[in-house]
């Protein structure tokens, strides 16, 4: 794993698709709550970040739709704004 990170960085490449925990680190959620979310189509007042299934690798969060998804979240300047299902 290491070594794949350096010959990434050494290629000068950046990673198109994650993993769940890396997904999970990138958004800075735990990766179980990524799994609840992914499995129940729900996040919240949110749907949750869309991924694909490769094969036997699995699930796996492509980067540019994990930074579309992440720029559309809404965003509030105050408690007041958030919708009736939220909690605090």
């Amino acid at each position: 794993m290491k070594m794949e990170k350096e010959n990434e960085q050494n290629c000068g490449m950046e990673k198109l698709f994650l993993t769940s925990k890396e997904a999970a680190k990138y958004l800075g959620i735990s990766e179980g709550y990524l799994r609840v979310c992914r499995s129940t189509g729900k996040m919240g007042h949110v749907t949750p970040p869309p991924y694909v299934l490769i094969g036997r690798a699995g699930v796996r969060y492509d980067v540019r739709a994990l930074r579309a998804w992440a720029a559309e979240l809404p965003t509030y300047h105050s408690v007041n704004e958030y919708p009736e299902e939220v909690s605090i």
